[in-house]
């Protein structure tokens, strides 16, 4: 089996949150379509690299209180450590088709 990569994805009504809050937000797509157009690349450019892409659905609500919890600001590491938390959890599912 492939070794699993998880992804972070973000509901729609979310994203002008998670926009709002990323100290990064430069490095985030303007848009929620432009963002989802991002994870459907990645998620397609994991799997041509023989591994298995996983999605991780993301509460930003959530996200932005285990920040405070940590001490953390909303930036890449920090949701990527987010996403592989709830991941080790269980919280994944697996793409057909992106």
């Amino acid at each position: 089996m492939a070794a699993i990569i998880c992804i972070d994805y973000y509901q729609k009504e979310q994203y002008q949150l998670l926009l709002q809050t990323a100290t990064d937000r430069d490095k985030l797509d303007a848009t929620y379509d432009g963002w989802l157009k991002s994870f459907r690349k990645a998620f397609s450019n994991i799997k041509k690299s023989g591994f298995e892409p996983v999605k991780v659905n993301v509460d930003v609500k959530e996200l932005l209180a285990y920040c405070i919890v940590q001490g953390l600001e909303n930036n890449a590491i920090t949701r990527s450590q987010f996403c592989a938390d709830l991941a080790k959890e269980g919280k994944w599912e697996t793409i057909e088709n992106n």
